[in-house]
């Protein structure tokens, strides 16, 4: 007798337990809202598989919500966390393995399932992707970077590939919403014909767009150090005449330097070096314009 009683007891390892429903019709039971945080709170603890299950066909507008565990820290922080709601317990039972792996695999009646965070899967050198019109070239990733939006972008033996179609808009640049033309920028006072300027850009698209980014400090220090092949700032300004030196003071004095906008393209400044001077002397960030966004 003990022996069956024995298997019974590790046949039933799961229990449930399963909290007052949403429901229009009832004063009383669990506000739609509140059931939601909890089905989220019940996603980050460890050991619980939560159950949401809509019931509209039988009972407009009623959702059920359980949470399936096996263990008792586990449980202790379901009530607690229903507690903290003020979430009721309806009732507590034993659940079986097959009930569980329909839970897991989204196969009960009804069952919903929603996140408030995606988690995207870890990807490293040397994973595989099928990339093309179809998305049946394989290719292999080398390594990672960012587009000039700050979006993810897969390094592969067979080119870059952009992570995600869409732009995510949390990891856009400071500043990336603001959009300027050369023509605004410039008010018709462009650089000499000679300038490397027009390497970049056309009569056309001096009314194109583009977006004002920030450069932090440390990103203008390093690209004047390599641009002017300098190991530090100072020896950059010895390479000033007077005339320029004062123009490069009269900025630093400037207290909208930071809101000032150079003209990059290719990692290089082509036009405000003595601005991004007067902001890396400084120690400030200076916001900028990338030329090579017109071939985008």
């Amino acid at each position: 007798m003990r022996a069956k009683e024995f298997i019974i007891e590790a046949r039933t390892r799961y229990y449930e337990i399963e909290f007052v429903c949403v429901n229009p019709q009832f004063d009383d039971a669990t506000d739609e809202e509140i059931q939601k945080k909890l089905y989220y709170t019940l996603q980050t603890i460890p050991g619980v598989i939560p159950l949401w299950q809509e019931w509209g066909e039988y009972s407009e507008g009623q959702k059920s919500l359980s949470a399936i565990f096996k263990d008792r820290a586990a449980r202790s922080a379901v009530l607690r966390a229903a507690k903290q709601l003020g979430v009721t317990v309806d009732l507590e039972q034993e659940v079986d393995d097959e009930y569980v792996d329909r839970a897991i695999r989204g196969e009960h009646e009804g069952q919903l399932s929603e996140t408030e965070t995606y988690q995207p899967p870890k990807l490293a050198v040397g994973d595989k992707i099928l990339k093309g019109k179809f998305k049946n070239s394989p290719a292999e990733i080398k390594g990672f970077t960012k587009d000039k939006h700050n979006q993810p972008v897969l390094k592969t033996n067979k080119g870059e590939v952009q992570l995600f179609k869409p732009r995510i808009s949390k990891l856009m640049k400071e500043n990336a919403g603001t959009t300027v033309t050369l023509e605004q920028l410039y008010g018709g006072n462009y650089p000499d014909r000679d300038e490397t300027f027009w390497d970049y850009v056309s009569q056309s698209e001096l009314d194109n767009p583009l977006s004002v980014q920030t450069m932090q400090r440390h990103l203008v220090q390093i690209m004047l150090l390599s641009q002017y092949r300098a190991e530090h700032i100072d020896d950059i300004t010895d390479m000033l005449d007077d005339e320029q030196q004062e123009i490069v003071q009269a900025y630093e004095n400037d207290p909208a330097l930071s809101s000032k906008v150079i003209v990059v393209a290719d990692n290089r400044i082509i036009d405000g070096n003595h601005r991004a001077l007067a902001a890396a002397i400084k120690g400030v960030p200076i916001n900028y314009v990338d030329l090579s966004e017109l071939d985008a």
